[in-house]
């Protein structure tokens, strides 16, 4: 690599030291394809998270440089993949030497994705490309009469961010067997890159504040896990309006107005299961509070019976929300979501209080239903950052507190609700 781009592309991505996410050449390893040694930088910011730059070799003449960026966030991803791709290269030469196939050429489907960088030899400019799929092929080569199996990482076509119209065909990682495929991942072990962070760390605040054994970057969750967060909420619940008012019963009684007001708190724990940008989220909560109505009805005779009710509110909620997120990254996120939501009568009760008509109906025929499940709509925003997360939800979900005169049941409501939101997510993996 030319000597003035190495300094190039090292004084464009760092700054003054280990402690303000300075880079330093943390190894090299060897490409056997071109024969050359390309460095892998690091950079580390002060609580000790890490950036590898990976040198590579470009895949063009116009690209005077290029590498692949692997933040901590995503070095796990990085190094299983690798490992993935181990394993179906030595698949792929056992089957060649068994002579089962007859096109020695495969991509291998692997999803990884990481940011790249690469550089023009007549702009000496360094440019960033955001979440390249990186595209692990097998390739034989030829050389000196003897078959040279290769596994190759490739980053595909580049598109600089800052200006759409500069472009570079990308650069590759090369390795021509299992050997140099283990020795690169050892290079870059999360043990060595501890240590080495560590050792660099001249102001002292890592060794303060980290333990020194190289164990302080926990190993990401895979499978299942990986895709799993759990947390605990708290909410409040506002009335927005009452609607069904207007429930006719024929030859009885007509409800002409019904108010209500609440005040709800719930209590409860959720999990979400990521999948990319969309995610299922499964809650349970323990609702407790207070909701007062008042309410006018006609009798058969259009005399007006007047009377409030309370409810003592004590349910279990258990909404099933689909959501997207609309704006992601590394610490936070915007979400959108709609879901069902069953909820259950926990020992909920109701009292009628003031009471006035001037037909003959009187007070002891009221009598009280409560509803034991019932089905709601639940949809709204959402918000996260860091371990936080705040959504506001609008709620529509039929009163399980029904009021019934002479076997007729006389406040059929549906109650629309505000739910404000905040929770935490005491489990969070690796990501």
């Amino acid at each position: 690599m030319n000597k003035t781009i190495r300094i190039l592309i090292v004084c464009t991505f760092t700054l003054l030291s280990f402690n303000s996410n300075a880079k330093n050449i943390l190894t090299t390893y060897y490409n056997s394809l071109d024969g050359t040694n390309y460095n892998i930088f690091l950079s580390s910011t002060g609580n000790g998270e890490f950036t590898l730059w990976i040198n590579a070799m470009s895949n063009d003449n116009a690209s005077g440089a290029g590498g692949i960026v692997v933040e901590e966030d995503n070095y796990y991803k990085f190094i299983n993949a690798l490992n993935l791709a181990k394993l179906k290269y030595l698949e792929r030469i056992k089957e060649i030497e068994e002579n089962r196939i007859q096109k020695p050429r495969k991509s291998f489907r692997i999803y990884n994705t990481a940011d790249a960088y690469f550089t023009y030899f007549t702009r000496k400019l360094v440019y960033t490309h955001k979440d390249a799929e990186l595209n692990y092929q097998f390739v034989v080569q030829e050389i000196e009469g003897k078959p040279i199996y290769l596994l190759i990482v490739n980053t595909g076509e580049l598109t600089a961010i800052n200006n759409t119209g500069i472009h570079s065909n990308g650069c590759s990682l090369v390795f021509s067997s299992a050997t140099e495929i283990d020795k690169f991942i050892d290079q870059i072990s999360i043990e060595k890159i501890d240590s080495f962070i560590v050792k660099n760390d001249t102001i002292g605040h890592i060794k303060k504040s980290r333990s020194i054994d190289g164990s302080w970057h926990p190993k990401s969750q895979s499978g299942f896990l990986s895709k799993m967060e759990i947390g605990i909420k708290a909410a409040y619940n506002t009335s927005l309006s009452m609607n069904n008012t207007n429930n006719q019963i024929p030859n009885t009684y007509s409800l002409k107005t019904a108010t209500e007001s609440s005040n709800i708190y719930n209590l409860g724990a959720f999990a979400r299961i990521n999948f990319n940008k969309f995610y299922l989220q499964p809650e349970i909560l323990f609702s407790v509070g207070q909701r007062n109505y008042a309410l006018t009805l006609f009798d058969n005779h259009m005399q007006t019976i007047d009377f409030n009710k309370t409810a003592t509110i004590n349910t279990l909620d258990i909404p099933l929300l689909f959501g997207y997120k609309i704006w992601n990254s590394k610490t936070t996120n915007f979400r959108v979501f709609a879901g069902p939501k069953l909820r259950l009568n926990a020992g909920s009760s109701v009292e009628h209080t003031i009471f006035q008509t001037y037909g003959t109906t009187n007070a002891k025929d009221l009598k009280t239903a409560i509803t034991p499940t019932q089905w709601g709509l639940e949809t709204g925003l959402g918000l996260d950052f860091s371990a936080f997360t705040l959504d506001v939800r609008y709620n529509l979900i039929e009163d399980m507190h029904h009021t019934q005169l002479n076997s007729h049941t006389i406040d059929n409501l549906s109650a629309n609700a505000l739910v404000v939101s905040l929770g935490w997510k005491i489990f969070r993996p690796k990501k």
